[in-house]
């Protein structure tokens, strides 16, 4: 692997070509995150703000030789199909940030502020898919 430029890497050995394959994406803010949330949200996951950035992402893409092909964004689809398929896990993310907001003085004396802020901000992180503030995008990509 060698790096670009932009951050990405790419494959520097083998001569037969890549097949297009679906690649998790990024996640990028909708016009509902708001700028006070995204300013939040961001420093306890350790996310950039560059790093959501969708134009940022797929240059640094192109940048390193590849090719999108297809973007797919998912919107809040796949947590909905998570939910009606069993998992369940955005109703119990929906379920700990009203928890952990509601009590965060035990919550912080329990665990410390850092990791308070890490369990809400990871919390948080799924309820705002399933509601459209945080876009999942998937990419086929190709050499």
């Amino acid at each position: 692997m060698t790096a670009t430029a932009g951050g990405m890497t790419r494959r520097t050995r083998g001569r037969q070509p890549a097949p297009r394959r679906p690649r998790r994406g990024t996640v990028a803010p909708d016009e509902w995150l708001t700028p006070a949330e995204a300013a939040r949200l961001w420093p306890p996951g350790g996310i950039y703000s560059s790093s959501v950035d969708p134009q940022r992402f797929e240059t640094a893409i192109t940048g390193s030789g590849l090719v999108i092909g297809q973007r797919v964004q998912l919107h809040g689809e796949w947590r909905e199909w998570a939910e009606e398929n069993g998992s369940g896990l955005s109703s119990r993310q929906l379920l700990w940030v009203s928890r952990l907001l509601r009590n965060r003085p035990a919550y912080e004396k329990r665990f410390g502020a850092d990791t308070y802020e890490a369990m809400l901000t990871d919390s948080l992180w799924g309820v705002y898919q399933m509601i459209g503030k945080l876009n999942p995008r998937i990419y086929v990509l190709s050499r």
